[in-house]
């Protein structure tokens, strides 16, 4: 009986835990990002998370939106996980002096290259970059 009782916990605390580990693991739903760029932009994108100068990113329409000033470089104090990201999409928009949208988001998920780093798992070194155009090259 004793043995019985041991594998029904033990079977439930198994339960939990898996459950626990899918519901904290599992990704976002639908949440894309959106890079704003400037008109005529060339290089790359820096996101650098946790930098407490820098603005909080939000989710809107399930979007994520980057307005990209002409240096490239985003300053954002959100980490580099708030939005639990896995599968989903890039776009660019290219957008004018005053802020509006030239064109139409252009879906740009399969031809960026980019990469992530961080030093010493000191989490105000996470940096993501993006190249959007293959004929651009990163300073």
């Amino acid at each position: 009986m004793i043995k019985k009782k041991r594998f029904i916990f033990l079977f439930i605390a198994v339960g939990l835990i898996s459950l626990f580990v899918f519901l904290h693991n599992r990704p976002s739903a639908d949440v894309d990002e959106v890079f704003l760029l400037p008109e005529g932009f060339k290089g790359c994108v820096y996101i650098h998370y946790n930098q407490p100068d820098g603005q909080k990113l939000e989710v809107t329409d399930k979007k994520i939106f980057y307005n990209v000033p002409r240096s490239g470089i985003i300053h954002t104090s959100s980490p580099a996980d708030f939005a639990n990201l896995s599968w989903h999409k890039i776009y660019v928009q290219y957008v004018n002096n005053d802020g509006e949208r030239l064109d139409e988001a252009q879906d740009v998920t399969a031809n960026y290259k980019g990469g992530m780093s961080s030093s010493n798992n000191d989490k105000t070194s996470e940096r993501r970059w993006f190249l959007f155009n293959e004929n651009d090259s990163c300073h």
